[in-house]
């Protein structure tokens, strides 16, 4: 299994049930575990971050309004990665990649389509449903059910 992980979280839940091994690519924000930091980057913001809050707020208003996404897809180092499942997500254009822009580049990828994750986290019954839809795609549904049921049952 070759996975890609264009969200953080995502990246941390893969190695929360034990598939750390199968990461080959992440989002640029994706830091923790360490492990991952050796793992080849795929998106990148299409602007500069240094700055005050109220400058790159502007810088993401303004990209938003011209080119319709924050983040840059590194599409051909994705299609050479040939990921079987990409994790992304599909609420909010400015916290990660969204679904659209994944599947744009998933249509011309010539190796085949791999499955799509995409997470729309609201509340807590969303991220742990995430959790579990991570790891369907993975392969391995049990592990995401006994993941949820562990957190579930701290105190």
């Amino acid at each position: 299994m070759r996975v890609v992980s264009l969200i953080a979280s995502s990246t941390e839940t893969i190695y929360a049930l034990g598939y750390g091994d199968c990461l080959v690519g992440r989002s640029h924000e994706c830091d923790f575990p360490d492990e991952v930091l050796n793992v080849p980057v795929c998106t990148a913001a299409k602007f500069d971050l240094v700055g005050s809050s109220r400058e790159i707020d502007q810088r993401v208003r303004a990209t938003l309004s011209t080119q319709g996404s924050v983040y840059r897809t590194d599409t051909q180092l994705l299609e050479a990665l040939e990921p079987d499942l990409i994790v992304t997500q599909d609420q909010c254009e400015i916290c990660a990649v969204v679904l659209r822009d994944v599947e744009e580049a998933t249509n011309r990828f010539s190796y085949g389509q791999p499955e799509i994750v995409s997470l729309a986290p609201g509340d807590l019954e969303s991220v742990l449903s995430g959790i579990i839809e991570i790891a369907k795609g993975l392969g391995d549904p049990e592990r995401g059910e006994r993941l949820v049921d562990g957190m579930r049952a701290r105190p």
